[in-house]
């Protein structure tokens, strides 16, 4: 079963507005932040030498860990076809957080300031970015 099925990992809640909070207002900030580490990282262990595959199996054992099992395919495929429509969700959910939220938060800020640049390159930009970026020659 793939990390967003995982019936384990579901939570019944009493309310609709309970299910709403718990969704929208806590989880998917988790994910644009983890997706943002996600990439930090493997920006990280490219400029030191790390191929792919050594940072994806180092990110098992970290917080990123999840995050690396449901998106390491994206880069080892070097298939970026069905990431715009879902960073264009995130980035509307995510600056819903930002307006919502009474508090500075930081990370969530910073994923929103990137998500527009990823948007603009597109499918081949992505593409184009993640070969210099993780070193591939195809």
């Amino acid at each position: 079963m793939s990390p967003w099925a995982n019936l384990g990992r579901l939570r019944v809640v009493e309310t609709a507005a309970g299910a709403v909070a718990t969704d929208k207002l806590v989880a998917n900030p988790a994910l644009a932040v983890s997706l943002q580490g996600l990439v930090k990282s493997l920006r990280l262990g490219s400029s030191g030498g790390l191929d792919l595959e050594m940072v994806l199996t180092t990110l098992e054992r970290t917080a990123f860990g999840l995050i690396a099992a449901m998106k390491g395919d994206t880069p080892r495929s070097d298939d970026f076809s069905d990431t715009q429509s879902s960073s264009y969700l995130l980035l509307k959910d995510t600056r819903l957080k930002l307006d919502a939220s009474r508090y500075a938060l930081p990370a969530l800020t910073s994923a929103a300031a990137t998500l527009p640049t990823a948007q603009g390159a597109g499918p081949q930009g992505r593409r184009a970015r993640w070969r210099r970026l993780l070193g591939h020659r195809r």
